[in-house]
């Protein structure tokens, strides 16, 4: 099987997080092998600046894709939140250009 990465966005509260959970309980019963990620993956806090929380959360994806990359072991990757969040918040929340 190949593997596949879905992803969920949405505003605080949409309940994301509880349909990460179910689907992976679900596909997991189904006998698939799957990991559950969110971002920011490993970025305890961000800075109060835009231009520095930019950054940061750009560090993080970088690691974060690493390690979606260097782990095959999953047939389905289940993430909260990717790169659309950053287009939202980043660029139209804090008005950076992300282009």
């Amino acid at each position: 099987m190949t593997r596949r990465i879905i992803t969920f966005e949405g505003i605080d509260g949409a309940g994301k997080s509880t349909l990460v959970k179910s689907l992976h309980n679900h596909f997991t019963a189904k006998g698939l092998r799957v990991r559950s990620t969110r971002e920011p993956w490993e970025l305890a806090k961000v800075d109060q600046d835009p231009f520095i929380a930019t950054l940061q959360l750009m560090t993080d994806r970088r690691h974060h894709c690493r390690s979606l990359r260097y782990d095959m072991d999953f047939d389905l990757v289940l993430i909260d939140r990717f790169d659309l969040s950053t287009v939202a918040y980043q660029g139209y929340g804090d008005g950076m250009d992300l282009g």
